[in-house]
C-alpha cells in the first residue's frame, strides 16, 4: 500500500497524479494536497484597480486603432 498523500513529496504526488489521471477522485485529492504544499503566490494589483471613479486606464502598449 502506498503512503498517505499528505506524507508524499511533491515529486511523489506528481507521479501519483500521472498514474491516476483517469480517476477523478484520486486525481482531485492528490491535486489538493499538491497545491497545499505550494508557497502562496504574491498578489499583484493592476494599476487600474487604483483609478478613481470616472478615470480611464490608457494602455500605451496597445496600438491605437482609429
Amino acid at each position: 500500500m502506498s503512503k498517505p498523500l499528505t506524507e508524499m513529496t511533491k515529486a511523489e504526488l506528481k507521479q501519483y497524479l500521472s498514474d491516476n489521471r483517469n480517476d477523478d477522485q484520486k486525481f482531485s485529492e492528490a491535486m489538493q494536497v499538491l497545491l497545499s504544499k505550494m508557497p502562496p503566490q504574491e498578489t499583484w494589483n493592476p494599476p487600474f484597480d487604483s483609478l478613481q471613479d470616472g478615470e480611464v486606464f490608457f494602455d500605451s502598449n496597445k496600438p491605437n486603432n482609429n
